[in-house]
């Protein structure tokens, strides 16, 4: 937390806690008069720290924090003017010292910064995790809308609380069902107010089946990392987004515009229908028109037709998965570990084998782009000496192209599995190829 906050409102006066107590409870004590205090006053308007024209929501903006009419020192500012730029500035220091090489104690590593304060530009620097939240299931719910606001915000890295800040123990299938979801956040991890009414929801605290239901969710992330991880590395050089509204991809679609929460997509690929309802075996979820490839199972594709460009589909309510969907015109860089072998990113990454699932749109067409390097190297990753790949399917090819051709040295990964899914239409061919950058060409088995 790096919010410029003293937990008081505005100015902290020094002492012991019950005199500040005192103070919020609008009574002088001794020499130390409240009338900075905005609550003081029934008309904030006139005597807050600051003048405002108006104040949003229910809290003044000095709300246990610094009073906006304080003056930082070597710059002459008002805290009503940089407020803002208060965990923005840390952010960018911390981030310029530890990848300062000359005086940073990472040689050679990337670092990770999180961050609860984050402003316009903060991406750059950091990750953003949403902050204090509740258990229960709407705020569930809002946790996906909040981590698509802040990829259009330009900090791609992000994620709630998982399973809540705030809450008592025992939710378990709210927490397992929520663990799933988080399947899919960029940033994701489980944070609980210990003392302030937190209760325990630790996965290996579940009672079964809520217990597998989550263990499930964390080897499913695994076999998502890679295909993630290029999309996030794309945010990084190009700008962009890894976790979007459906509409994004079909913005002709009405009813893409509805339920927004209730499906969206991860890295431009993956159709993610979570289940937000509780003690259901089924529930629905829109799908436009196209073959979605189930993720759980590669034969199993889901075929809409309908003359208005999409309709809501019945789901089954799996509890070892979240429903989702390989989208028409992509291919899935994908690990395998249904086997739930590896238990570890760090395992995941010296498993170099790749698998790429094909989903082909309606001209028989697919394509996506994959990034590989060592996960640690800064220098590997400032002089570009990593591997960056674009995969097209056309027709009877697979097509591999090199879109950083400064590489020097392979990291190792390679191609272990090609699945092209839906392929009724190609079961008589015998002959196919596998395309490399320069021209070569390799069997394929269709």
């Amino acid at each position: 937390m790096n919010e410029a906050t003293g937990f008081c409102n505005g100015e902290c006066p020094n002492g012991p806690a019950d005199r500040r107590r005192n103070l919020r409870e609008k009574e002088s004590v001794g020499d130390v008069k409240n009338n900075t205090w905005w609550f003081s006053f029934d008309n904030q308007d006139n005597k807050t720290t600051y003048g405002l024209p108006f104040i949003p929501g229910r809290f003044n903006l000095d709300n246990m924090s610094i009073s906006l009419n304080a003056t930082h020192p070597y710059s002459g500012l008002k805290e009503y003017d940089v407020h803002s730029l208060f965990g923005h500035s840390e952010e960018k220091m911390t981030y310029e010292f530890l990848t300062d090489q000359d005086i940073s104690p990472l040689k050679d590593k990337r670092i990770f910064l999180l961050s609860r304060s984050t402003f316009a530009g903060s991406g750059q620097y950091t990750s953003h995790w949403l902050g204090d939240n509740h258990r229960t299931l709407d705020d569930m719910v809002h946790s996906i809308s909040g981590v698509m606001n802040f990829n259009m915000f330009g900090i791609p890295v992000v994620g709630p609380d998982t399973c809540g800040f705030f809450g008592k123990a025992g939710e378990e299938e709210l927490c397992a069902r929520w663990v799933q979801l988080a399947t899919f956040f960029p940033f994701a991890r489980q944070h609980r107010d210990k003392y302030g009414g937190g209760g325990q929801n630790e996965i290996w605290r579940m009672q079964e089946p809520y217990k597998t239901m989550a263990k499930n969710a964390l080897y499913d992330r695994l076999q998502y990392m890679r295909h993630l991880y290029t999309c996030l590395f794309e945010a990084h050089d190009e700008g962009g987004t890894c976790f979007d509204p459906l509409f994004f991809y079909f913005p002709t679609l009405d009813d893409a515009f509805k339920n927004i929460a209730h499906t969206f997509v991860v890295a431009g690929t993956f159709k993610v229908s979570p289940l937000l309802e509780m003690n259901v075996t089924q529930y629905e979820a829109y799908f436009p028109n196209g073959n979605w490839v189930s993720m759980k199972n590669f034969g199993d594709v889901l075929t809409v037709d309908d003359p208005s460009g999409g309709k809501n589909v019945t789901l089954q309510a799996p509890s070892d998965t979240v429903n989702v969907h390989l989208m028409p015109g992509k291919i899935a860089t994908f690990q395998d570990n249904r086997d739930q072998s590896k238990k570890t990113t760090q395992e995941m990454t010296n498993s170099k084998a790749i698998q790429y699932i094909v989903s082909r749109n309606g001209e028989g067409h697919a394509n996506i782009r994959s990034y590989f390097d060592d996960g640690v190297s800064l220098s590997q990753l400032q002089n570009k000496q990593y591997e960056l790949y674009q995969f097209l399917h056309n027709d009877k090819s697979f097509i591999k192209q090199t879109l950083n051709d400064q590489v020097t040295q392979s990291t190792g990964f390679y191609l272990d599995k090609l699945v092209i899914t839906n392929a009724a239409d190609l079961k008589d061919i015998d002959t196919a190829c596998f395309v490399q950058t320069d021209g070569s060409r390799l069997p394929m088995t269709v």
